[in-house]
Order: C-alpha cells, then sequence, then structure tokens
C-alpha cells in the first residue's frame, strides 16, 4: 500500500504499527516520520512518534512531539516519558545518536515550562522542573537557579500533598517524601548562601512546607506494614533531621 501511495498518512501509521509489533522500532520510527509528512495534524501519529522517539532515544524528538501535540490538543500528559527524558538528560545518558542527553537540557526546560503553564498544579511537572533545573544543588553556583528550583520543588510537595488520602497509599506516601527530602537537599545548600533577612523567610518558608508533611506521615505509619514502615520510618527521621539543620542556620 505504501509503494502505491506513498502520500497516504494512514498506510504509513499501519506500517508503523506492525513495525512496533514486531518489536522494529527504528523502521516504526521512520515509518511515522513519513506519515507527519503527509498529516501534520493527527495527533494520533504525534503520540505515536513520542512514543516510539522515547523508545529509541531520539530525545530531540521526544520533545518537537510533545511541543506539536499541545499544539493540537492545548495540553497532553505523560509522567512515564517527562521521567525517562529528564532522568536521561540529567545521568547524560547518550541519545540514538550517540550524543549526550544533557545537550537537550535547554529544550526540555522550555518544554516543562509550557506545561507548567497548562497545568500549573501538577506535582509531576514541578518536581521535573525542578530537577532539570538544578540536578545536584552542591554543583549550582547560580543563586538564582536555585531560588527557582527550590521553589519549584515547593510546589511539588505542595501539589503531591493535595492528593486525597495520600497518606493512605503506600507508593504516593514514598513519592511525597522522596519529594520533600530534595526539598530539603536543595534548601541546605540555598539557605546557606542567603543574607540574614531573606533567610530568615526562607527558612520559615521550608518549615511551613515540611512541618505539615512530617506530622501527618508520622501519624499515619501504622497504616502499613512492618516492612514498610521501618523504611517509611526511616525517611520520616531523616527529614525531620534535615528540616532541623536547615532551621538551625
Amino acid at each position: 500500500v505504501v509503494m502505491l501511495d506513498p502520500d497516504n498518512f494512514e498506510a504509513w501509521n499501519n506500517l508503523s504499527n506492525a513495525y512496533i509489533r514486531s518489536q522494529q522500532k527504528e523502521r516504526a520510527w521512520r515509518s511515522l516520520q513519513e506519515a507527519l509528512k503527509c498529516n501534520y495534524e493527527e495527533w494520533r501519529v504525534w503520540e505515536n512518534f513520542l512514543a516510539v522517539s522515547t523508545d529509541l532515544g531520539v530525545f530531540e524528538d521526544v520533545i518537537r512531539a510533545w511541543h506539536r501535540l499541545l499544539d493540537i490538543k492545548g495540553k497532553y500528559q505523560d509522567p512515564e516519558v517527562l521521567g525517562i527524558l529528564v532522568h536521561a538528560i540529567n545521568e547524560d545518558i547518550p541519545d540514538f545518536n550517540g550524543q549526550l542527553a544533557s545537550k537537550w537540557r535547554k529544550l526540555a526546560l522550555q518544554l516543562v515550562g509550557r506545561l507548567s503553564s497548562i497545568s500549573s498544579a501538577d506535582y509531576v511537572i514541578w518536581n521535573a522542573y525542578s530537577a532539570l533545573l538544578c540536578p545536584d544543588p552542591a554543583l549550582e553556583n547560580d543563586l538564582e537557579v536555585l531560588s527557582r528550583s527550590v521553589l519549584y520543588q515547593q510546589k511539588a510537595v505542595r501539589y503531591s500533598t493535595q492528593i486525597e488520602r495520600w497518606e493512605s497509599n503506600l507508593e504516593h506516601f514514598k513519592l511525597v517524601l522522596k519529594h520533600a527530602l530534595r526539598l530539603c537537599d536543595l534548601s541546605l545548600v540555598y539557605i546557606k548562601r542567603l543574607e540574614n533577612v531573606v533567610k530568615s523567610q526562607q527558612k520559615s518558608s521550608t518549615k511551613l512546607a515540611l512541618q505539615s508533611v512530617i506530622v501527618k506521615a508520622q501519624k499515619n505509619l501504622d497504616l502499613f506494614e512492618s516492612s514498610d514502615r521501618n523504611e517509611l520510618e526511616s525517611n520520616i527521621d531523616q527529614l525531620r533531621n534535615m528540616l532541623n539543620e536547615i532551621l538551625s542556620f
């Protein structure tokens, strides 16, 4: 069909689906490129292109496809793909062409910035934004970057704790603690560098963000099995100790 009708995007899309089923991801990716030349407006083709590009590590196309999906649909979310993209960039994993993925950090930040303006209460997006902006606070010399990363991580904590009954869901409980511990890591570095007046304000802000998490988490530990409870309790203790260290500056 493709050879007879090269301008038929459905034929190219069907071919790509056949390649996907047979695990021929690169051929699927190339077929989808042809499908997009025929029809630039079909969101399902862009969605397939996003997925296959992610599997192959073509991160530039992941970002391009996501922008196009936002253009067409107005809103598009895929936490798994976002997590893969952030991890690849922060770990500097080689992409499909052998280039280090950190090359795409600036474009990824533009994408996540756009996502945050569309879905302003999505903790996944704010956590990703903070992680991309400042992967390792100990290595960050720019105070403005640290400030923004702390702010975005505070939003990740705030919105992740607005999920109904997060404290009774084990996986979400762990996620909240993970977000909160990263906020502590960022805040420890950031607050040390601030002048006294601003430092006091930031300490209050951090205390407000974290104290309610600690109290609610501690209160609901008994909901879980002892094996899980031990891990959670260890994280809560770590969180409490880090907050005390922040407040002692």
